[in-house]
């Protein structure tokens, strides 16, 4: 059987999956309102203006470390009868959202010190926003298990 992020990011499968990951998120921070998604729009802008191609690089980074942390609720999706791993994610986000979230703590573990104390300052409230996008998150995965690029099935 393969592992989810064998069946996501397989050659065939991989800019696809990026593309609509960094479309995710894009939609995610265009959809935030109030005061804070102001910050996170401006925020976005600037850092996609300084140093473009920065969203689209971390997304090819960083996709196959969020597939791998989701692997142990995958197998378990996988182990039941059910057909539907975003309905399972949302049922499970808690556990979803630690496993995305341990990838980017030991990410920035390692990180330059000004990258560092940058992830520091907002990793307070790094779990409700990745509590919101979850559902985005787990419908692209579903929606990419269910149908790959081609049209045939990569489940």
């Amino acid at each position: 059987m393969k592992s989810l992020t064998e069946s996501l990011l397989s050659p065939a499968h991989r800019d696809g999956m990026t593309t609509e990951a960094v479309s995710m998120v894009e939609q995610f921070i265009a959809s935030r309102g109030g005061l804070k998604g102001m910050a996170y729009k401006t925020g976005f802008a600037m850092l996609k203006k300084a140093r473009p191609g920065i969203i689209e690089r971390a997304a090819h980074k960083m996709l196959p470390e969020f597939l791998a942390s989701l692997e142990p609720l995958y197998r378990e999706f996988q182990a039941g009868s059910g057909d539907d791993f975003a309905a399972f994610l949302r049922q499970h986000s808690g556990r979803a959202v630690r496993s995305l979230l341990g990838v980017a703590d030991a990410r920035a573990a390692t990180a330059a010190d000004s990258t560092r104390r940058t992830y520091e300052k907002f990793r307070n409230g790094a779990e409700d926003e990745v509590t919101r996008l979850l559902p985005m998150f787990a419908e692209l995965i579903d929606r990419r298990l269910q149908a790959g690029e081609d049209g045939s099935p990569v489940r």
